[in-house]
C-alpha cells in the first residue's frame, strides 16, 4: 500500500511539475509583436499640421520615417497661374507592439508654401507647423493597415499670411489667409481629420 502512495504521489508531482513549466514558459516567451523592420508603404495621411495627400513610409526596426508632399497648380484663363506646395516630413517611434496594432509617438514639420497669386494677390508665403503626434496604427493584414493620431500642435503662421490650413478637429486655429500669430493645440484629431491608411510592399 505504501508503495502505491508514494508512486501515485510521484505521478501528481511530476505531472504538476511539467503543468508549472509550461506555464512559466508560456509567460517566458516573447508577446507576439507586428515586425514592420524594411517595409516601405504607400498610402494617404492627413496630418494635424495641415499637410493632406499621398505618403511614402519606411520602417527601420520599430522607427518609421515618413514623407507626404502635395501641390497644385491652377491656370485661369486671365490672371496668373497659382501654385500652392505642402510637404510634412517626420518620424514615428513605435513604443508599443501587438500583433494587431502599433502605437508610436513622433515629430513632424509641416511646411505649406504660397505664390502671389494662390495668395489673394499678396506677397508669396512660407508658413511651418510643428507636431507631436500620438499614431495608433492598426494592421488588417500584414500589407494593409489604418492609423489615426492626435497630440501636440504649434502653428507659426508668418508675416505674409498662413499658407497651411490646420483641420478643424485640431482647433481650427488656422485657415489659408490668416494673419501672422502663434496658435497652440492639444489632443486634436478625429476620423475625419487625422486618419490615412497605408499599402506595405
Amino acid at each position: 500500500m505504501g508503495a502505491t502512495w508514494v508512486y501515485l504521489w510521484r505521478s501528481v508531482m511530476k505531472r504538476t511539475s511539467l503543468a508549472l513549466f509550461a506555464v512559466v514558459a508560456l509567460f517566458a516567451l516573447p508577446l507576439s509583436a507586428k515586425d514592420m523592420g524594411g517595409k516601405f508603404g504607400v498610402g494617404v495621411d492627413q496630418t494635424l499640421g495641415g499637410v493632406t495627400g499621398l505618403e511614402f513610409k519606411y520602417f527601420i526596426g520599430d522607427f518609421a520615417v515618413s514623407l507626404e508632399p502635395q501641390f497644385a497648380v491652377w491656370a485661369p484663363k486671365h490672371g496668373d497661374n497659382q501654385f500652392g506646395l505642402n510637404i510634412a516630413l517626420g518620424g514615428v517611434y513605435y513604443f508599443a507592439r501587438s500583433d494587431q496594432a502599433n502605437l508610436g509617438f513622433g515629430a513632424k514639420v509641416d511646411m505649406g508654401y504660397l505664390n502671389k497669386a494662390a495668395h489673394g494677390g499678396g506677397d508669396s508665403t512660407f508658413q511651418a507647423n510643428i507636431e507631436l503626434p500620438l499614431v495608433m496604427e492598426y494592421y488588417f493584414s500584414d500589407h494593409f493597415a489604418f492609423h489615426v493620431s492626435t497630440g501636440l500642435l504649434f502653428a507659426i503662421v508668418p508675416e505674409k499670411g498662413a499658407a497651411l490650413s490646420v483641420p478643424e478637429q485640431n482647433g481650427g486655429l488656422v485657415s489659408r489667409g490668416s494673419a501672422q500669430g502663434f496658435g497652440f493645440s492639444f489632443g486634436g484629431g478625429s476620423l475625419s481629420s487625422s486618419a490615412g491608411f497605408t499599402f506595405y510592399f
